[in-house]
């Protein structure tokens, strides 16, 4: 079962996704899956189903400008980490909202920028996030600003033959990216491959060590995303995460009365 949302920001941008949700009347524990730069939630979209088959609702979509086939509107000139965690608080308000959704049970999954964002929204919303999964985080975005002033590159550069404006660059520098996820004190589940050519290794395995209580995944000789057999794996330890620490699912469930 699937239905398509929009929410509308305060400039009247519109924030298009798609909620699917396992049959019944619930409420299920849900969770926000944000996708990377230049994406779109189409790339994730068979979690979904996945999902829902565990009991889990899954709400997928596109960041205002997060990429050239958003369907969300903006362009990717206007997108910034912080523009995209703006989004993705708002998403998890109305989210949150939903009568089939359990307030208590909410999870953010990102994906390479969107598990960047989805660090900050964490370190923001705080206890209201009930999990955090990073998928392969993008923490690697700070130093890679730096590095392109460092060598004089202007604005808009590009990315990835995607071009983006100076504010995607001084949104980057003025935060300290370590410094803030810390203040997200609940589980956090990070996957990452070894052989990841974009974001190295050791940028969660720093994570790891300055968040509270998490706990890092590495899966051999996966990449910058996953193929087949990757995206089974780490579909289901996100699946098995999320059950374990949902209210109304899993060995770790609470008594909701």
């Amino acid at each position: 079962m699937y239905e398509d949302l929009t929410f509308i920001r305060e400039d009247g941008y519109h924030i298009r996704g798609r909620l699917y949700r396992p049959a019944g009347e619930g409420p299920f524990p849900a969770v926000i899956f944000s996708h990377g730069f230049g994406g779109n939630f189409r790339y994730l979209e068979h979690y979904g189903p996945r999902f829902a088959r565990e009991g889990i609702a899954m709400f997928l979509f596109d960041f205002c400008g997060g990429g050239p086939e958003s369907a969300s509107d903006g362009t990717m000139l206007e997108m910034s980490v912080l523009t995209e965690c703006g989004d993705l608080e708002l998403v998890f308000d109305r989210i949150r909202a939903l009568p089939c959704v359990d307030p208590g049970s909410l999870f953010l999954i990102g994906e390479s920028q969107g598990g960047y964002v989805s660090a900050l929204a964490a370190s923001r919303l705080k206890e209201a996030v009930r999990g955090l999964i990073l998928w392969y985080p993008a923490l690697v975005i700070e130093d890679d600003s730096r590095g392109r002033l460092a060598e004089g590159k202007p604005a808009p550069a590009n990315v990835f033959g995607l071009a983006i404006g100076a504010k995607y660059t001084r949104d980057a520098l003025s935060l300290s990216i370590y410094d803030e996820i810390p203040k997200y004190r609940g589980r956090v589940l990070i996957l990452h491959g070894d052989c990841d050519p974009v974001v190295p290794l050791s940028y969660s395995e720093r994570a790891c060590r300055v968040y509270a209580d998490a706990s890092l995944h590495v899966i051999r000789g996966a990449g910058h995303g996953y193929n087949a057999q990757e995206s089974q794996e780490a579909g289901r330890l996100s699946a098995d995460f999320v059950k374990s620490l949902s209210r109304l699912t899993g060995a770790g469930a609470e008594d909701r009365t």
